[in-house]
């Protein structure tokens, strides 16, 4: 009897010193798996609707600036094609972005004393890239670049201020400049089905534009883990100011409204 209560027993010890290996390997397993996690990369893309609206002034060579008062009902009616693209990769400690915002558009311009009645037709590109850093799991920061394309088309008629003579502006012009950013965003956790993201950045500085800013703001839901959507507002500005006399040109616009947002984590689905 005695022997088989000792056999017993080590039988009992062999199982716990077992299940004591497995659990601690189990633990060591998901430690490497959260630690992997950490240091992969996510990649995700979005694709983004807006209902925009500008409002600002253009000019061209010695001739009266057009001031532009754009409602978004307005921008629509006149909109060719329009589209704003996001490509986003990230890990645990870095953020990489790509924005591509593409709009053509026909705008009237304001009749005020020197401008009898105008038009501008303009094509925009912009391209944003931005490197940002995880400082907290709620707060990024970092610098970027912003690459800007505009071609505008000018018909307005215009009055000589010197000797009061009504003349006809018929010009196109187009324009490329590249501006440094410095970039701040707060977002929720991207395990969180409700989901938030705010985003600023502040540039030009004399080096591209005089100044411009960008902002935006979103509140969304996480559908599944390969898909979500978010409603919210942004706005982008731009003081540009180049050349002289003929070759003057001036673009001082913001273009803001309320944007949908549709969101695809690339990485879920494979």
């Amino acid at each position: 009897m005695i022997v088989n209560n000792k056999k017993i027993l080590i039988v009992v010890v062999m199982a716990l010193s077992l299940n004591l290996f497995s659990q601690n390997n189990e633990t060591n397993k998901t430690k490497e798996t959260i630690e992997a996690n950490k240091n992969s990369w996510h990649f995700k893309l979005e694709a983004n609707l807006m209902l925009p609206k500008a409002h600002g002034k253009t000019g061209v060579a010695n001739y009266p600036n057009l001031d532009i008062d754009q409602k978004a009902s307005d921008i629509y009616h006149h909109i060719s094609y329009g589209g704003m693209y996001t490509f986003e990769a990230s890990n645990d400690k870095w953020v990489i972005a790509t924005d591509f915002i593409y709009s053509s558009l026909d705008a009237s311009a304001k009749e005020t004393m020197l401008v009898r009645k105008g038009k501008v037709n303009a094509d925009q590109f912009i391209t944003d890239v931005s490197v940002l850093r995880k400082i907290t799991p709620w707060l990024d920061a970092g610098v970027g670049g912003t690459t800007v394309h505009v071609k505008a088309g000018f018909d307005a008629a215009v009055v000589n201020p010197f000797i009061g003579q009504v003349i006809t502006l018929d010009r196109s012009i187009s324009r490329t400049w590249v501006e440094p950013m410095i970039i701040a965003r707060t977002t929720s956790s991207s395990d969180r089905k409700f989901m938030y993201t705010v985003r600023g950045g502040v540039g030009g500085f004399g080096i591209g534009s005089k100044f411009s800013w960008q902002a935006e703001a979103y509140a969304g839901y996480r559908f599944s883990e390969f898909f979500y959507a978010s409603l919210g507002y942004r706005a982008l500005s731009f003081n540009y100011k180049n050349g002289n006399n003929e070759n003057a040109f001036l673009y001082d616009m913001t273009i803001s409204g309320p944007t949908l947002k549709l969101g695809f984590n690339m990485d879920k689905l494979f």
